[in-house]
């Protein structure tokens, strides 16, 4: 299939002249500037329109040929029971390739530190244990992990049960921790 002619203008990249009119085709084109450039002409991929998938009244389900769809898998489409479905950052996935987006990091899940808000309090209790030289470092990092816990709540509610005890804790912890830091340091400071 022959390409069509481009029909916007072509500038040089060193200077910004025109280089080709429209609907002038050639391979390479020497500027007024005296540089060569090359012209590639390629047809861009069409992305395909999104396909609906919406589980009619009765639709089966893709693993579960007796149980009727109630939703369809937002990566591969097929129809998923309530079995099937796993719900995941607003899209429901099937077991398949929930498998592979959470080998593929993709949805988050496999990040470093998945539990942020066991981490918060983990660091906060660290903080208030070892009071002095690991508080200056491990309650900021408390903090980091604890607004990153509050902003993906619900993620993590549906991965684990309740998550409010931790990030009640944790900040309560942390200050705690502050308290007794700042204690220690006015206790140094007076002697």
């Amino acid at each position: 299939m022959p390409a069509a002619p481009y029909a916007g203008r072509i500038p040089c990249a060193h200077c910004g002249r025109t280089l080709l009119a429209a609907g002038e085709e050639r391979d390479s084109v020497r500027c007024a500037c005296g540089r060569e450039s090359r012209i590639f002409r390629f047809h861009p991929f069409r992305q395909a329109p999104p396909v609906s998938a919406v589980p009619s009244a009765g639709s089966p389900c893709a693993f579960h040929a007796g149980n009727q769809a109630s939703a369809a898998c937002g990566r591969c489409g097929s129809f998923l029971c309530t079995l099937c479905a796993t719900p995941i950052q607003g899209k429901t996935y099937c077991t398949a390739c929930f498998g592979r987006l959470k080998d593929a990091a993709t949805t988050g899940l496999g990040n470093r530190f998945p539990r942020p808000h066991a981490m918060a309090l983990g660091l906060s209790l660290a903080a208030l244990l070892f009071c002095g030289w690991p508080a200056p470092i491990a309650l900021p990092l408390a903090a980091w992990q604890w607004i990153k816990a509050y902003r993906t709540r619900h993620e993590i509610l549906e991965r684990e049960g309740s998550v409010a005890p931790t990030l009640i804790a944790a900040p309560i912890v942390a200050l705690l921790s502050l308290g007794a830091l700042t204690a220690m340091l006015v206790s140094l400071l007076l002697k």
